[in-house]
């Protein structure tokens, strides 16, 4: 005997079927910080952009402040900053050295930055000429002439802005710098200068991946002094 054909039947069947599929995912838009990324602004290809990024049209003033002392102790003239060294939880380092941290986030002038380590794992102490606290100290990008200077530092008129800081063994300096980025991609490494306690005077990093603007190399920032007891005029 033949089975009557039931079309009202299979019908409901395959709406069944079709509910029991796996929904089409809606189509991903882009948020709001990935939109603002430029191309090309990750460290690999494909790779998102790290968010603590930072662009300059204009090389900075240099901006790494460091003291060894009480800053509230009565001083000679100088400025004395509240960065004093801290004492280091790791036998990792055995020398002086510049240690770049470009996955750290930290707050440089009220955007992203990263993290810049002066570490001392030295047996001996090692001694850095100051200016009111700042240390010769700069970034520089690997050009097609070479390293090239990414910031300057200021120079003051007067005379008892000039000092010494020092950083005993075992201890190190901590800086909030620019992770900086740009058009012309680049190495980027760090160079401190004036080291009375090194041969030579010079201490570079290991260069990070990065970025500059081509007016990073001339155009400074410039600085105006806003009452006498500011003696710089860059």
């Amino acid at each position: 005997m033949l089975r009557p054909f039931r079309p009202l039947a299979a019908f409901a069947l395959s709406l069944v079927l079709a509910s029991c599929a796996a929904p089409t995912p809606p189509e991903r838009s882009a948020s709001a910080e990935e939109a603002a990324r430029p191309e090309g602004a990750g460290e690999r290809a494909g790779a998102p952009a790290p968010r603590n990024l930072f662009e300059s049209r204009v090389m900075l003033r240099g901006y790494c402040l460091a003291y060894s002392g009480d800053p509230k102790l009565p001083g000679n003239g100088y400025y004395k900053s509240e960065n004093t060294p801290k004492k280091l939880k790791t036998a990792r380092w055995k020398d002086l050295r510049l240690v770049p941290e470009p996955e750290v986030v930290t707050d440089f002038r009220g955007q992203l930055g990263m993290r810049l380590l002066l570490v001392n794992g030295s047996s001996q102490e090692h001694v850095f000429e100051a200016s009111d606290s700042r240390l010769s100290l700069i970034q520089e990008a690997l050009t097609e002439d070479g390293w090239k200077p990414l910031e300057y530092l200021p120079q003051s008129w007067c005379g008892n802005s000039y000092h010494s800081v020092s950083l005993a063994p075992g201890e190190y300096w901590e800086f909030a710098v620019p992770r900086y980025t740009g058009p012309r991609k680049a190495l980027i490494r760090f160079r401190l200068s004036d080291i009375s306690s090194l041969h030579g005077g010079v201490l570079v990093s290991e260069p990070y991946e990065g970025g500059y603007f081509p007016s990073q190399l001339s155009e400074k920032e410039g600085h105006r002094a806003t009452n006498v007891m500011d003696p710089y005029d860059e």
